[in-house]
């Protein structure tokens, strides 16, 4: 049942891949012309515009800021469930052809929910790589962390009014395996910081910290915030 959804999944990240690799491609042509290595030249890199998308929407302000695509990490994913789809088939074909009911037919049942919960957590971890979002929005009354992936998702959201010491994040929280596939993902490091109450709340996603600082100071211009 999972087959067709997986394939055109699989299809959607290859046409991402195959872009983005075209866009490398042509990118590095001109380093490695024959007369581009004839002759040392200097090239002066164009300043960053930054990932984050700065909305006023009168109200209140939207912050939205892109998952960054890890070509490596969408392959090894797009491998890995392949081979996730195979050894369901064939588990399944396994436990419903079984007449016996004995030890190995248990284990097989357990074995089976944990490999169909893996493989559903890679096909979301899959599809945060290829379109998900943090959204930030703030208010005079709340802020609202939110991490999206085609319009579902989680969100926190907090009194604007306690609210206080917004800043540039110096410490950040302990990598963890989810990190391996997505950096701004909900447990991933995050540039920005707030306390709330006897707790520090953060934010922001992987983006360097000269974005994170002006982030900042038109945050603090636009709330008057401390």
């Amino acid at each position: 049942m999972l087959a067709a959804p997986l394939y055109t999944l699989m299809a959607t990240a290859c046409s991402i891949i195959l872009k983005d690799a075209i866009v490398f491609i042509l990118s590095i042509l001109p380093i490695i012309s024959p007369c581009s290595m004839l002759r040392v030249t200097m090239s002066i890199e164009i300043p960053s515009a930054g990932r984050a998308t700065w909305e006023d929407l009168g109200n209140e302000i939207r912050i939205t800021i892109p998952t960054r695509r890890k070509i490596f990490s969408i392959i090894f994913s797009c491998v890995w469930l392949v081979g996730w789809v195979v050894g369901e088939t064939l588990a399944s074909q396994a436990l419903f052809q079984s007449q016996n009911v004995d030890a190995n037919k248990s284990f097989l049942v357990f074995w089976l929910i944990g490999w169909t919960v893996g493989g559903l957590l890679a096909i979301g971890g899959l599809f945060w790589l290829l379109a998900g979002k943090e959204i930030v929005t703030l208010s005079t009354q709340f802020v609202t962390i939110r991490w999206d992936v085609f319009g579902v998702g989680y969100q926190r959201q907090f009194d604007m009014t306690k609210v206080q010491n917004i800043r540039v994040a110096t410490v950040q929280i302990r990598p963890t395996i989810f990190e391996l596939f997505s950096t701004n993902a909900p447990t991933a490091p995050r540039t920005l910081a707030f306390d709330y109450g006897m707790k520090t709340v953060r934010f922001a996603g992987d983006i360097d910290e000269a974005e994170a600082s002006h982030l900042l100071e038109k945050l603090k211009r636009r709330f008057r915030l401390s």
